[in-house]
């Protein structure tokens, strides 16, 4: 009803399938050309018939390239990530069903889609073919930014080859994240940045604020100017493609 924009204010965001990337190639186009400011992904490998897939394949760089070309953001929201095969092996079951899941099944999916994805992302060179597609994840939390930091440098310094540039530096460039209120936003902000925070917010469900500009109560040790730039300007900027 609102279309892809608004009164330059609310946005709405076309999902993006990746399992055929021919169709995955119109559907960028259309976004396109509807003046889409961003699209939606889903996190995860993607999972055609044919079988398992990254999303850094270079089947989809002709998608990757008309995002890029047009400045569109993509955002990765968290949801069902085809994750709950891997918890069948721990005796648990593969149905995702809400406010029901066991402890072990948040423990073993919570964040592994993202930082999966965002780790193919960057292993498999999306980010060096298309060097202007920006990424927010959604979501997501930001407990899993320092873990994979860390794998990223490890891999770099243990498989320089296999990378064209430093890894780190790619996600701190392409990567914009969203925490949890709960989250330690302090630790996010020295691993990538203050203007790659995002302030976001999902009430009525769980990982929102029944106020959500109470979120800015949790940004402590950040300066007035850092406070905007998370509660505000980083995502307006977001909206709008780079100069």
């Amino acid at each position: 009803d609102w279309g892809t924009h608004y009164a330059d204010r609310i946005f709405g965001a076309p999902y993006l399938t990746l399992l055929d990337p021919d169709q995955a190639l119109d559907e960028a186009r259309w976004a396109v050309e509807q003046e889409a400011r961003v699209v939606v992904m889903r996190a995860g490998p993607v999972m055609a018939p044919t079988g398992g897939r990254s999303p850094g394949d270079a089947a989809y760089d002709p998608m990757w390239a008309t995002l890029a070309e047009a400045d569109v953001l993509v955002a990765y929201h968290s949801g069902e990530a085809g994750y709950g095969r891997y918890v069948v092996d721990w005796g648990e079951s593969a149905e995702f069903e809400a406010f029901r899941r066991t402890p072990l099944y948040g423990i073993l999916t919570a964040d592994r889609a993202i930082s999966d994805t965002i780790a193919a992302l960057i292993c498999h060179g999306v980010f060096d073919r298309h060097p202007r597609i920006r990424v927010a994840t959604i979501e997501s939390g930001s407990e899993w930014v320092h873990p994979l930091i860390r794998k990223l440098a490890k891999a770099w310094s243990m498989t320089p080859g296999g990378f064209s540039a430093d890894p780190v530096e790619a996600l701190r460039r392409h990567v914009w994240v969203a925490p949890y209120y709960e989250d330690d936003i302090g630790h996010l902000a020295q691993a990538i940045g203050a203007d790659h925070v995002l302030f976001g917010s999902d009430w009525p469900h769980a990982e929102g604020l029944a106020e959500p500009k109470a979120f800015v109560d949790d940004l402590h040790g950040f300066s007035d100017a850092e406070v905007r730039a998370i509660m505000h300007d980083n995502a307006a900027a977001l909206a709008r493609p780079p100069a």
